[in-house]
């Protein structure tokens, strides 16, 4: 369970997991012009606050003019992580870094704090468009505070770690982050405890698969979810039997895996993906044909379909399969 914070988390800048310590100016402090490209030292795109803890942005090369920033959070310790909304931006030029402004100095940070619960991943959306000019050319690092406990409400348990920082760079050959699209898994709607089940589930039946070969695990669940012919969520869909017969053979012993950094970016990859691997019909996979409506074969894997005509294209496939297979 989230536990409520009475007060704002304190910026930490004991960053030394994560480069040499940095005293942060106020907010509206140093309006000077963007000082001149400097190459600077090499950037920290993950920064570990604590063991097993990890926060590390979407891209480490950014567009000039770049809106926002998405940070993404892998936490894959036995404690609960906390971060709050404030965060920093510094420049590197003149041989040291220079903290840049805000637009306002009223931004306002709500005084809350975001708990991310034990063995799960996260994100959140900073926003450039608070400073006080855009980001041009050159090598940027930007910082935020966070804490961790233990899941319990004694306050002696709580342990402050270092807060986080990474460093990126403004280059005019790169693109943005891409666009948010709807995707069409939306109506599964994710939730935290739906992407653990699905890391543990790909973590047990395809961590030795190439990465669209896991994608295309989490597809099949997410296809049976809105299908007629499954449960409508997530949990339901990984843990049905039928009879006395799991649907999905690690069903019950799931929790015995350990999902790392690729199981989450495969369930993410397929949440999201705007060409997602399988067909919509695709509900079945397995180390041999379930049958002979084979749309995808994906390193040791075959995906099907539940039946009906199959497509020219799928005919193909079936062709090719079973012709290797005779």
């Amino acid at each position: 369970m989230k536990h409520i914070i009475p007060s704002i988390l304190a910026l930490l800048v004991a960053l030394t997991a994560c480069g040499q310590p940095q005293a942060l100016e106020p907010p509206g402090a140093g309006t000077a012009p963007a000082p001149p490209v400097e190459s600077g030292p090499e950037p920290v795109s993950v920064c570990t606050v604590a063991e097993g803890i990890t926060f590390s942005l979407l891209q480490s090369v950014y567009p000039p003019g770049v809106e926002r920033l998405t940070m993404v959070m892998d936490n894959r310790s036995d404690f609960e992580l906390c971060h709050g909304e404030y965060v920093a931006f510094q420049q590197y030029a003149g041989g040291q870094w220079q903290t840049l402004a805000y637009a306002a100095r009223d931004v306002v940070f709500h005084d809350v704090a975001w708990v991310l619960q034990p063995h799960r991943a996260g994100q959140f959306t900073i926003d450039a468009n608070l400073l006080a000019r855009p980001l041009e050319e050159g090598l940027y690092r930007v910082s935020g505070d966070a804490q961790m406990w233990l899941n319990s409400e004694d306050s002696a348990l709580h342990e402050p770690v270092p807060g986080w920082q990474v460093t990126f760079r403004v280059a005019a050959e790169a693109t943005p982050e891409p666009e948010e699209a709807v995707s069409r898994y939306a109506a599964v709607g994710l939730t935290e405890e739906d992407a653990y089940i699905l890391a543990c589930l790909v973590y047990h039946e395809a961590r030795g698969e190439p990465f669209e070969g896991q994608a295309a695990v989490v597809e099949v669940v997410f296809n049976r979810c809105l299908s007629d012919e499954f449960p409508d969520t997530v949990e339901e869909v990984v843990f049905q039997k039928y009879g006395d017969v799991w649907q999905f053979s690690p069903a019950p012993y799931l929790y015995t895996a350990e999902p790392g950094e690729t199981q989450y970016s495969a369930v993410m990859y397929a949440y999201n993906a705007e060409e997602p691997i399988d067909p919509p019909e695709t509900v079945f996979f397995s180390t041999s044909p379930y049958n002979e409506h084979v749309t995808a074969i994906i390193g040791n894997h075959y995906f099907c379909k539940i039946g009906g005509p199959a497509s020219h294209w799928t005919s193909k496939i079936q062709a090719r399969i079973f012709a290797e297979t005779a």
